[in-house]
């Protein structure tokens, strides 16, 4: 099924129910990850070195696809991390899923790369409510919230930017405090912190992004549709709030190189 086709608009759902094969990716973080799945499971998966995503992506993407005994045409959908992260690295993520929307002519998901970091099936979570906090150097934080469970996944926090202090102020200000399990580079970062400010944190690699996070996303949530038009689609970087931007040296959060 390809949106060149004149069909209709496909749902992740149509494709989990045919055991079409989904590629998944992100490239958010120092170390990125892809995924080759069906029915929102991974098949095959594999590791992006640090600063050689843009070098590395394609040809483990060749690797996985021989492991499997795939050719490149068998991918029927993909669903792309689009951050936030680093600048360099979830523009890689969007160039990559535009380039294979316009050449395999399939839909494309793009996903926050917190809310994959929160559904990871894969991680040590103990809690269903999830804060996942990314670092962008110093005090500086990429966060959100999810409720994860068997039946589906919400939004209770949306992506925003902020230093670590804010980000605890509107955890408390939502009533979350008490419930929230914390994941993520920054979580491990300010663990001692946390802890004394009361928060919680879930071990190493909760709270990671990865493509698996991303599958598990769109199977937890499967009347999500693709990206309308992928040749405009582009990561939405975030910025710093006005109160952060108010201090010297805050201006937007920068991840990576």
């Amino acid at each position: 099924m390809t949106l060149e086709s004149g069909g209709p608009t496909p749902r992740i759902r149509d494709l989990i129910e045919r055991g079409a094969w989904v590629l998944a990716f992100d490239t958010s973080g120092p170390e990125g990850s892809l995924a080759l799945g069906r029915r929102g499971r991974p098949e095959a998966e594999g590791t992006l070195r640090p600063r050689r995503h843009a070098s590395d992506l394609l040809p483990e993407l060749d690797r996985l696809l021989r492991a499997l005994r795939l050719s490149v045409s068998d991918i029927e959908g993909v669903v792309a991390g689009a951050g936030p992260g680093s600048f360099t690295g979830v523009r890689i993520a969007a160039a990559t899923a535009k380039g294979l929307w316009h050449g395999l002519g399939v839909p494309v998901w793009p996903v926050s790369s917190l809310r994959g970091a929160a559904c990871d099936p894969g991680a040590p979570w103990s809690a269903g409510l999830r804060g996942v906090l990314f670092d962008a150097r110093g005090d500086r934080t990429y966060a959100a919230v999810y409720g994860v469970s068997a039946s589906g996944v919400s939004e209770r926090l949306a992506p925003f930017a902020a230093d670590l202090a804010e980000v605890l102020d509107r955890f408390r200000e939502a009533g979350i405090a008490a419930q929230v399990e914390l994941g993520g580079s920054a979580a491990w970062r300010h663990r001692d912190r946390l802890a004394s400010a009361g928060f919680g944190c879930a071990p190493a690699p909760a709270g990671t992004p990865s493509a698996a996070g991303l599958l598990e996303c769109l199977r937890l949530d499967p009347d999500t549709g693709p990206h309308e038009n992928p040749a405009q689609w582009e990561p939405e970087y975030l910025r710093a709030s006005s109160a952060a931007r108010s201090r010297p040296g805050i201006d937007a959060f920068e991840s990576g190189p």
